[in-house]
């Protein structure tokens, strides 16, 4: 699975600090729907939360979603040197 910007985005808010693994969300928002297609692909889990949370969901990223991530923002920054370069090389 090719993890999107907006994905990332996600995965990185959710490993935000030190001791932070877990992402608050409302269940079928845009942010949920996202997180889904990565409990799917085994990135990251979901939980049910605590009852003052209401019908929100929890998700947490797994190990290998972690290691997705980081091959992930390699890549994306490996892509943005490579059209920088392209860029210089054509002169514009």
């Amino acid at each position: 699975m090719k993890i999107t910007n907006f994905q990332i985005s996600l995965m990185e808010h959710t490993i935000s600090g030190p001791d932070r693994n877990w992402f608050g969300t409302s269940f079928d928002c845009e942010d949920s729907v996202e997180f889904e297609k990565l409990v799917l692909a085994g990135y990251a889990s979901k939980e049910t939360p605590p009852s003052w949370m209401g019908d929100d969901v929890i998700y947490r990223l797994t190990s290998e979603g972690r290691r997705a991530l980081e091959e992930a923002i390699v890549r994306n920054c490996t892509d943005q040197i490579g059209d920088a370069v392209e860029e210089i090389t054509n002169g514009r």
